[in-house]
């Protein structure tokens, strides 16, 4: 690591499977070398996080094909030690044909308190995560035996020291509870229907006090959270000053959210390969923690030339197939680092205020004092502030593929 710098590859949905092998082979070719290109430009990174669906329908054969074909060749390529490639699991590395033999668990889990009732209950953990099979013996055999498993109940958080940060990897199933709803057609039907659970949350930053913030892997986007859930969980991972990398959506984008519990910063990663003349697409993130800026390097497969280019389709030709964003200053990662803060911005109280006697008119009849407007417009300008300085630099203009 150079520096104050850290720098990682985002990549997702690999749908690894024995049949299209050959259009396979052509895309990851040229993905190898692109990732060189990029290294030799300067941009060694760190670690690698995979964010679900290695395999495409959860069998042992597919994850040794990913193995061999793709996890292997891409450590070779980054010169990275098996420690420092985080997976998580996705809709796809679960056994279909065992989530019809379990049946649909949903109507029986109504809140919060029934999906920890499951998630500390050996034997429905063990139902559930059943058709994971598949996953989990790659997991075992293959990853790091300090990865992040699909126990639910003892998630993966692995530290990485760069100077003076201390930065957390999380690792988040989204993927247990796939495959199970199904709509009237007898198609499944995940949106809305999954979850992750407090416990799984809790457990994974419980052990993280000193860390300057984290970093998210998950398959899922929060939108596909049964509702109860999403707003525990998406809660709980924005209160720890966290940036969450996750897949599934077979797009590039990247967007700050500001909520109550806090500021979180969300990048998704295309599908790496989901068919060679569709826009196959990942990225490479690098920070420089001194400072807080970091850019996002958008890359999508033209098949045309039979190579892995900027992806302007996502960002257009202005951003030039790059995303400049700053880490949220109410991280305030100087208190522990070496980051200095920004420059003081100005607040409302700074300024003098006039009441017209118009204006004094309409706060009467409303019920509202001079303090009252004071207060409540100082609090607009400091989310006012706190959006522009990041928004305009955060948002990839995305293309569905």
């Amino acid at each position: 690591m150079a520096n104050n710098l850290l720098t990682w590859i985002h990549l997702s949905d690999l749908h690894m499977e024995s049949a299209d092998s050959f259009n396979r082979k052509v895309v990851l070719d040229a993905l190898w070398k692109d990732i060189k290109r990029l290294i030799d430009g300067g941009l060694q990174p760190d670690f690698i996080a995979f964010t679900g669906d290695t395999a495409f329908h959860g069998l042992p054969e597919e994850y040794k094909l990913a193995q061999e074909l793709f996890f292997e060749p891409l450590l070779a390529i980054t010169t990275l030690p098996k420690d420092r490639l985080f997976v998580v699991p996705g809709n796809h590395d679960v056994n279909r044909r065992r989530t019809e033999l379990i049946g649909n668990p949903l109507p029986s889990l109504r809140s919060e308190d029934d999906i920890r009732k499951v998630l500390e209950s050996d034997d429905k953990r063990e139902v559930f995560t059943s058709p994971l099979a598949g996953y989990r013996s790659f997991e075992d055999s293959y990853l790091d035996v300090n990865m992040g498993k699909t126990s639910l109940v003892s998630p993966s958080s692995n530290r990485i020291v760069v100077g003076e940060w201390k930065i957390s990897i999380v690792t988040l199933n989204s993927a247990w509870l796939s495959g199970f709803n199904r709509n009237a057609a007898g198609e499944i039907d995940d949106c809305a229907h999954l979850a992750i659970g407090e416990l799984q949350v809790r457990n994974a930053f419980a052990s993280d006090a000193e860390t300057h913030f984290h970093i998210v892997l998950v398959h899922h986007p929060f939108d596909w959270l049964l509702e109860f859930d999403r707003f525990v969980v998406k809660e709980l991972i924005a209160r720890e000053r966290s940036l969450v990398l996750h897949g599934h959506l077979h797009r590039p984008d990247a967007q700050l959210t500001s909520t109550l519990a806090g500021e979180l910063i969300t990048v998704p990663a295309g599908s790496v390969f989901d068919n060679r003349h569709l826009p196959n697409a990942y990225n490479l993130v690098q920070v420089d923690l001194k400072t807080g800026s970091g850019t996002i390097y958008f890359r999508r497969y033209n098949d045309r030339r039979g190579e892995w280019q900027k992806d302007l389709d996502s960002t257009g030709e202005v951003l030039d197939g790059r995303v400049q964003f700053k880490l949220p200053a109410s991280w305030r990662l100087w208190q522990t680092g070496d980051v200095a803060p920004e420059k003081e911005t100005r607040r409302v109280t700074d300024y003098s205020c006039i009441f017209t006697k118009d204006c004094k008119r309409e706060m009467k009849s409303l019920g509202l004092s001079e303090s009252d407007v004071l207060e409540r417009a100082a609090q607009m300008w400091s989310l006012f502030l706190s959006l522009i300085r990041v928004e305009p630099n955060l948002s990839a203009r995305s293309t569905k593929s």
